[in-house]
């Protein structure tokens, strides 16, 4: 997940800090991966990526949907860097549906 205007097409409720300051340094967590991890929006921690990298991030935010969209969110940016396949399987996209151009 990139891109300054993100919350615009993705929503996983937000309850602290904001999915906006995510960058290469930092990572939003669930509710749940946060208390589990006894984090807070400013704290450091460390990710175990998928290619087993361990990379300390700051919390950027945390959010109530982790069931819906998993217990980390990071850039799509970060992620890619350390998996197989980099490729994006789904985009998102937000604009205003015009029904008389279909």
């Amino acid at each position: 997940m990139s891109g300054p205007h993100l919350a615009r097409t993705l929503d996983p409720q937000v309850t602290s800090g904001s999915l906006a300051a995510l960058d290469d340094t930092a990572v939003a967590l669930s509710d749940l991966a946060a208390r589990t991890r006894n984090a807070e929006v400013g704290d450091r921690v460390t990710v175990t990526l998928g290619d087993g990298v361990k990379k300390d991030l700051t919390v950027a935010a945390i959010y109530e949907r982790g069931l819906g969209f998993g217990d980390l969110l990071l850039p799509h940016k970060v992620a890619a860097a350390h998996v197989d396949n980099p490729l994006a399987s789904s985009v998102l996209v937000a604009g205003a549906t015009d029904r008389a151009r279909e």
